[in-house]
């Protein structure tokens, strides 16, 4: 994986949050910057439902993010070669880099 997982599952999420919330969230990540993967979801859960994802995504494959979160991943530590993290990566992130390298450096990771 070429970004981190915490950057991949934000870049998701970030599709579905209006202009207000996406700007809390980034000020809210800014001041606490969480160093936990599992703070990192609590923080994240607190301005976005990621049953949304499964109910009404955006792009289909936006199912990835949430079968990875509900089913793969352990609370505790996002793993980098998870299979579902990898192939959103790769299908969704890489044709769009330009616009992620954006994300990458206000995020810091």
């Amino acid at each position: 994986m070429k970004y981190s997982p915490r950057n991949i599952i934000f870049c998701a999420v970030s599709k579905y949050l209006d202009d207000a919330t996406y700007a809390k969230v980034m000020d809210q990540i800014g001041k606490e910057f969480p160093k936990r993967d599992r703070a990192f979801i609590t923080l994240i859960k607190q301005h976005f439902d990621f049953d949304r994802m499964k109910d009404k995504p955006v792009i289909w494959q936006d199912i990835w993010i949430y079968n990875y979160l509900k089913y793969d991943w352990d609370n505790q530590k996002f793993k980098r070669s998870a299979r579902l993290l990898v192939k959103y990566e790769k299908e969704i992130i890489m044709p769009s880099e330009k616009t992620f390298k954006a994300l990458t450096i206000v995020l810091g990771m």
